[in-house]
């Protein structure tokens, strides 16, 4: 290589530690896991990360996503127990759309996952008054919780923080003597 091309020595060790840096500093999450129980149900419950809330763009549009827990309760012949999920939520026609999962069963194990193209996003409608509307809601009103809440109220939904809902879904998990 020429010389006058080599990169200096402070150019280089910008070169060799700052790109690995940089790129740990891409995966690293923009906030930190903050948990929400956004809708309990009969057979389920559900929980958001305040953290992974972020905003995407899917041909052309703005949508958000986010990170949900689903913690099954009813006693089914469905292997699954729980689900991590990752949701867009189209804040103005009330819809979201599932983005990729993974579902687990009684022992933790991952039993299934999908992953949806952008152009394969199936959008639904949600309608008021079910656990998946709450969990929209709680998404696109993330910006009216004040900092160090533990609870809050929007649309008629009731929000509770949780410390660790993987504890939660590890508890179902754990058998019943």
């Amino acid at each position: 290589m020429d010389e006058s091309k080599k990169p200096s020595g402070g150019r280089w060790l910008a070169l060799a530690f700052g790109l690995p840096l940089l790129v740990l500093a891409a995966w690293a999450p923009a906030q930190a896991s903050e948990w929400w129980v956004t809708g309990i149900g009969k057979t389920s419950d559900i929980f958001i990360d305040r953290g992974s809330i972020t905003k995407v763009r899917v041909g052309g549009k703005s949508y958000l996503s986010a990170v949900e827990w689903r913690l099954d309760k009813a006693a089914t012949t469905d292997p699954a127990k729980s689900a991590r999920t990752l949701f867009y939520y189209d804040c103005t026609r009330n819809a979201d759309a599932l983005k990729s999962s993974n579902r687990y069963g009684i022992k933790g194990e991952v039993i299934e996952s999908s992953k949806y193209a952008d152009k394969d996003l199936e959008w639904v409608v949600e309608t008021q008054g079910t656990i998946a509307y709450a969990g929209l809601n709680f998404v696109c009103d993330e910006g009216l919780i004040q900092p160090k809440a533990t609870g809050f109220t929007s649309n008629g939904n009731q929000y509770q923080r949780v410390p660790d809902p993987e504890a939660l879904v590890a508890s179902v998990r754990t058998p019943k003597k």
